[in-house]
This record gives structure tokens, C-alpha cells and sequence, in this order.
């Protein structure tokens, strides 16, 4: 228990990195003064635990660090980064100012008339793309919307500063596959599944305020829900 907690502190300081080989058996036993079957039974543990990982002929790494994605939270991304451990960036790749036509009307609803504000992201942990975001938002509810640089804030944030309040969220979701500029962008092989969301979410007062479509490096997240009966 002594050496794999000591592991786990070297690895949550960043003595240890993530993705990293860990130190040969031999150096390891003398760092903690224990016998190497001590040592194994150590590294065993944090194996079972998916914070080690052995590798056939190359040694054992450190796991990367992994996003957890709990259905049963209503939070943003950068908060489920901030719930793993990880440090978040955004890309904007694209947005525009449009009519919501047919399509984004249904889901807003709001006319076809109206303006949205639409933003692409790409949303990386810990330097590595994660998860790429196609959002639609209503264009009013956010004064001077285009000036928002959705790089640098969040846009619940902004929606907060708005006093405009998530209390709701409807979410779908499903596993597709993945075909070019998607796997470029996320880092994954050509016909890679993904776990693909589709979020609406409401404001306090039941009015719908953005849509947001998610596709995700599966490689790199974890998926977890309760069910309750």
C-alpha cells in the first residue's frame, strides 16, 4: 500500500508524467526499500487500477489521464476537464452569424428568420484533441456576441455573466463512425467510432438557449451513468 500510494503522489506532482516509462524494477525497489516481489505486487495494483499500464517488451507506462463523461452531470466540457485532472484549451476553427433555417428553427425554436450564432471547436485535454463541438446559439440572448472571444471563455460562463442559467438539458446520444476532416482533427484513425452527443439546452426560465453536436476521441474518454429503477 506504502509504494503504490507513493506511485499515485510521484504521478499527481508531476514527479512521474503522464504517458511516460516508469523507473527500471531494480530502481524503483531501491527507492522504496523493498524486495522486488513487493515492488510487483505494487505496480500490480496500480495496473488493476488503469493508472499503469504494461507494455510486451518495452516496460510499464503511465496511463494518459482520461476524460470522465458521467451522464448523470449537467456540466459543461470544461468542467468534466476540470473534474479529471486536466488542463483545458479551445480552438475555435469557425463561426458565423446565419439564419437558423428549417433545421436549427425546430431545435431552437425560434423562426426560420431568426439569427444564430454558430461556433466550431475543438476542445483539447492536456494538449491532445478531445472532443470536436458544433454549437448553435440563439443570437440575442448575448449582447455583442461576436465580439466574445470563445477561445479564452466558456461559453456557460458567458451565458452566466448574461444571467442566463443552464437548469436543464436534453441530451441524445449515439456511437458513429468517424470519416475525414472529423479524424484528422480528433487525431484518430480513418473509420474510428465515436461517441457522438447532441445536447439542448434550456435556461431558467424553460427557453432554449444553444444546440450543440459532439463528436469524441473514444480513446481518450470514459463513459459512465447510473441507472436508477
Amino acid at each position: 500500500m506504502f509504494v503504490s500510494n507513493s506511485i499515485r503522489n510521484k504521478i499527481a506532482n508531476g514527479e512521474l508524467k503522464y504517458g511516460q516509462r516508469i523507473p527500471s524494477e531494480r530502481e524503483m525497489a531501491e527507492e522504496f526499500s523493498v524486495d522486488r516481489k513487493t515492488l510487483r505486487k505494487a505496480i500490480s495494483v496500480l495496473v488493476d487500477e488503469g493508472i499503469l499500464t504494461r507494455i510486451h517488451g518495452k516496460g510499464t507506462y503511465i496511463n494518459k489521464r482520461q476524460v470522465s463523461y458521467d451522464l448523470d452531470i449537467m456540466d459543461n466540457f470544461s468542467q468534466m476537464l476540470q473534474r479529471s485532472g486536466m488542463k483545458h484549451e479551445c480552438r475555435l476553427l469557425y463561426k458565423e452569424k446565419r439564419k437558423a433555417g428549417f433545421k436549427y428553427a425546430k431545435i431552437l425554436q425560434i423562426n426560420e428568420d431568426d439569427d444564430v450564432y454558430r461556433l466550431v471547436r475543438l476542445r483539447y485535454g492536456d494538449g491532445e484533441p478531445l472532443a470536436l463541438q458544433d454549437t448553435y446559439i440563439v443570437y440575442d440572448i448575448i449582447e455583442d456576441i461576436e465580439s466574445i472571444d470563445f477561445e479564452m471563455y466558456s461559453l456557460y460562463d458567458v451565458l452566466n455573466q448574461h444571467g442566463i442559467y443552464a437548469s436543464r438539458m436534453d441530451e441524445t446520444f449515439s456511437f458513429i463512425e468517424l470519416s475525414s476532416p472529423e479524424t484528422k482533427l480528433l487525431g484518430v484513425p480513418e473509420g474510428s467510432i465515436s461517441f457522438m452527443t447532441e445536447d439542448t439546452t434550456y435556461d431558467q426560465n424553460g427557453k432554449i438557449v444553444e444546440y450543440t453536436k459532439g463528436l469524441t476521441n473514444n480513446n481518450k474518454l470514459d463513459i459512465s451513468m447510473t441507472l436508477k429503477k
